[in-house]
């Protein structure tokens, strides 16, 4: 009997309570498991859509950070290029290989006060005469190796074809007697020499380098570009035809 009196305390306080909130303007507590499921499905999609919202945040990001693929390309080719140094030189003296037919010995001028020691299989084009005092276009850092006996430190560049007569014919890259230093580097254009490798920087990726070298328009190229002295003002020149090789 005693458990009756005080459920009915309980209901009356509820009703004053209720009556009291309806009075005071105050909003009733929701309670039921619906709205509680409710609040939940709410709080769930404003976390789905904060998190659409990052994500495409994220992916707009890195679209605009991304470079162009004609840009990596572009950069990809002078890198590539630029761990070869290539420097105008003078041949200071020239004779034939005492143990080769095809191999002159040269003696190279690079600007300092160290000359370079050349074999160039060149006895077959070229007479002692026509090289001498010639300025040429070298690569100097290259790993010197042995040729017929004999240490070479650096190898002048040429460029070479078949005629239709299928006779091999090479022409060095031609570099004007004046307008240029000895010494200076080669770059391509519109570059910035201060991106390329100093020359004490061995070249381990020439073999590289020389899949793209050809001659267009009587100009040496790599990769379409042409060879300029550091300077920015000298183009160099090759006569021989279009797509002949450089190496």
């Amino acid at each position: 009997m005693s458990e009756k009196p005080e459920i009915l305390s309980k209901s009356i306080q509820l009703l004053e309570d209720l009556i009291n909130s309806l009075e005071n303007n105050k909003p009733i507590k929701e309670t039921t498991k619906e709205n509680k499921n409710n609040k939940k499905t709410t709080t769930n999609q404003k976390q789905q859509n904060n998190n659409t919202e990052k994500n495409n945040k994220k992916q707009t990001t890195t679209t605009t950070n991304k470079p162009s693929s004609s840009k990596q390309q572009t950069n990809k080719t002078v890198d590539l290029f630029a761990t070869s140094c290539l420097v105008v030189g003078q041949i200071e003296s020239v004779k034939a290989h005492p143990e080769s037919e095809k191999l002159y010995q040269v003696t190279l001028n690079i600007g300092t006060e160290q000359r370079k020691n050349v074999l160039a299989g060149l006895r077959k084009f070229y007479s002692e005469e026509e090289l001498k005092d010639r300025k040429v276009i070298a690569i100097i850092n290259l790993k010197p190796r042995k040729l017929a006996g004999m240490l070479s430190e650096a190898m002048l560049l040429a460029g070479s074809t078949i005629t239709e007569d299928n006779v091999e014919k090479v022409k060095l890259l031609e570099v004007p007697e004046e307008g240029v230093s000895i010494g200076e580097r080669i770059i391509l254009e519109n570059d910035d020499v201060n991106n390329y490798v100093p020359q004490e920087t061995i070249c381990k990726k020439w073999e590289d380098v020389v899949k793209g070298l050809k001659v267009l328009e009587n100009k040496p190229t790599f990769n379409g570009r042409n060879f300029i002295t550091s300077n920015g003002k000298l183009t160099c020149k090759c006569e021989l035809p279009n797509g002949s090789e450089i190496h």
